[in-house]
Formats: structure tokens, C-alpha cells, sequence
């Protein structure tokens, strides 16, 4: 039982799981809009260290290592460096860079395991949060080259400026078709992206659990196979 536990504190993907699972908890309590500073020193520690796990977490070499941190550094280094011009935008680009390399990355793992383990579980559950954030860049993106893209309440309300956090709620409603309707997309680009990302949550799960249940059969028969051979 014990070495069952110890391995599985040894798979990689099992740390950015559940750093990704903390920041989506955390992420509305450390909202600038619901504080008293306009980027809590949490916040700022909590994104650093999220950037970094996936950078350590998707880099099986020296050479992957440092590509993620180019990807990723302008990210932290304008998250604690107010006084940058449009850091805004350089966060957005930067982050939204790390998460399509850390997707193209896990997505890579998962499709060349010769054999099924836990990581690939963590992988893949990873790869899903991680389209979830970043459609919500996307969506910011959006809202940030032309404001008023979204509408949040009623119709006939006034509709208030959408935060972080509030992005984050709509991209996984949207991700999982649970869509509430409190937050409308109103823009042509944010509708289509919109659509796209629901088409990719319902696309995502039955896709890679044929591809878990795959490497799990493959793997099975292999081992039967060598047992065949040695008997």
C-alpha cells in the first residue's frame, strides 16, 4: 500500500493536476476586484508557481526546459513588475503561449506511453483544465481588444466589467455545456470561440478515454505476450 502511495508522488503530471485543480479554487478568493490591492502578493505567488510547474512538469529535457521558461518568464516577470507598459497584453500572449505548449506537450506524452500509469490519468485531466484556461485567455483577449464583448446579468441590466475570475466561471461552463446564461457573449469572434470550445469539451473526454483505454489494452496484451514467450 505504502509503495503504491510513493508512486504515486512520483508522477509528474500528478503535481500540475492538482497545482491547476488550487488556482482554480483559489482564483476568485485572490481576485484583485474582491481585495483591498490590486495584485495581492497570493496572487502573484500563486500564478509564478503555477507557470513554473508546468514549465518543470512538460520539459522531459534541458532544451524543453528552457523553451518553456522563453514562453513563460515575460509572463512572471509582469506579474511583479507594475510599472511595464501594456503588461496586460504581455501577460495574455505569454501565458496563453505556456498553455498551447504545455497541451502540445502533454498531449505528445500521452500519445507515445507504451504503457499506462497514473501520469497518464493526471495528464489528461491536465490537458482538459488547461484548454479551459485557455479559452478564458482568449476570451479576456477578446474583451480586452474590444470591450463590451460580453454582457453579464439580464438583458436590460447594467452590465459590469467581467474580471479574471469571472472569465475562468464562463470558460469551463462553456467547456462543460453547462452554460448558466449569466454571462453572454456578445461579439461574432467570442461567440464563435464560444462555440468551439464547447465543441472541444464534448469532443475531448470520449476521445482521450478511447485513447487511456487503448494504451491500457496494448499494454495488457504486451505483458501477455512476453509471458507467452518466457513460459
Amino acid at each position: 500500500m505504502r509503495e503504491r502511495v510513493k508512486n504515486i508522488y512520483k508522477n509528474q503530471w500528478f503535481y500540475l493536476f492538482h497545482a491547476l485543480i488550487l488556482m482554480l479554487i483559489l482564483f476568485p478568493y485572490l481576485d484583485p476586484e474582491y481585495t483591498l490591492h490590486q495584485h495581492p502578493f497570493p496572487l502573484l505567488l500563486l500564478n509564478s508557481l503555477v507557470i513554473l510547474i508546468i514549465i518543470y512538469t512538460v520539459s522531459p529535457t534541458k532544451r524543453y526546459f528552457t523553451i518553456g521558461l522563453i514562453i513563460g518568464l515575460p509572463a512572471i516577470i509582469c506579474f511583479w513588475l507594475d510599472n511595464l507598459n501594456n503588461n496586460n497584453l504581455i501577460i495574455l500572449i505569454s501565458t496563453c503561449a505556456l498553455y498551447l505548449y504545455a497541451i502540445f506537450m502533454t498531449i505528445r506524452f500521452l500519445t507515445h506511453s507504451k504503457e499506462f500509469s497514473l501520469d497518464q490519468v493526471f495528464g489528461g485531466a491536465s490537458v482538459y483544465i488547461l484548454i479551459g484556461l485557455t479559452w478564458t485567455l482568449f476570451f479576456q483577449g477578446i474583451e480586452l481588444y474590444s470591450p463590451g464583448s460580453f454582457m453579464s446579468g439580464d438583458i436590460g441590466t447594467v452590465s459590469k466589467v467581467l474580471s479574471w475570475s469571472d472569465f475562468i466561471y464562463y470558460s469551463f461552463t462553456t467547456l462543460t455545456t453547462l452554460g448558466y446564461g449569466d454571462i453572454t457573449p456578445i461579439h461574432p469572434v467570442a461567440r464563435t470561440l464560444a462555440i468551439t470550445e464547447a465543441i472541444t469539451g464534448v469532443i475531448f473526454i470520449p476521445v482521450i478515454i478511447s485513447g487511456l483505454v487503448s494504451v491500457v489494452i496494448t499494454s495488457s496484451l504486451h505483458k501477455r505476450s512476453q509471458e507467452a514467450l518466457k513460459e
